[in-house]
């Protein structure tokens, strides 16, 4: 309905935002260190955005632009996944940059902007997150341990580890 495109260049520190229909700039969304993933919630004209330097999400009111909650998870949380039905984000945050030998996936609200839960991942970096939505299985990727973590989100722990043998730096993902 607002017709944007919300971009985080990670060098900016910031959100950029665009007019889909123009092309032209709409805004810079400053107070973001390290702005890794995010997620638009239009029903809420809410944005979340992951910031990497401080550890947090950010939420930010989609009408006026403005930072209006900041939820406190690990150092350089990152990718995430957005399940429509419970309505939580799963943020990856955690591993190496915090000092860690795990990751944690962090479980917020999107309604509320609480951190509800967190899930224990073994491996110091962790990447592209994808949601079945069908079940509570969502898959991990794991950079340091090069394999997919499959995580039961019902009971909140790792289930299975499938092991990427063909390559090597799996990022994305995608389902």
């Amino acid at each position: 309905n607002h017709s944007r495109l919300f971009a985080t260049p990670e060098e900016a520190k910031a959100v950029e935002v665009f007019d889909l229909k123009t092309g032209k700039h709409i805004q810079k969304i400053s107070g973001i260190g390290e702005p890794h993933a995010l997620f638009y919630r239009s029903d809420l004209d809410r944005l979340y955005v992951t910031d990497g330097e401080d550890g947090s999400l950010r939420v930010i009111d989609g009408n006026t632009y403005e930072i209006v909650k900041t939820v406190k998870l690990r150092p350089d949380a990152d990718a995430m996944a957005y399940d429509p039905g419970t309505r939580y984000l799963y943020v990856d945050n955690g591993g190496k940059e915090a000092g860690e030998d795990f990751s944690m996936i962090s479980l917020v609200s999107t309604d509320t902007g609480e951190k509800m839960a967190e899930i224990k991942v073994p491996s110091s970096s962790l990447e592209g997150l994808a949601i079945e939505s069908k079940t509570w299985r969502m898959y991990v990727n794991s950079r340091a341990t090069n394999s997919i973590q499959v995580i039961d989100r019902m009971h909140g722990r790792v289930v299975e580890t499938w092991p990427i043998t063909m390559c090597q730096g799996n990022v994305t993902m995608a389902l």
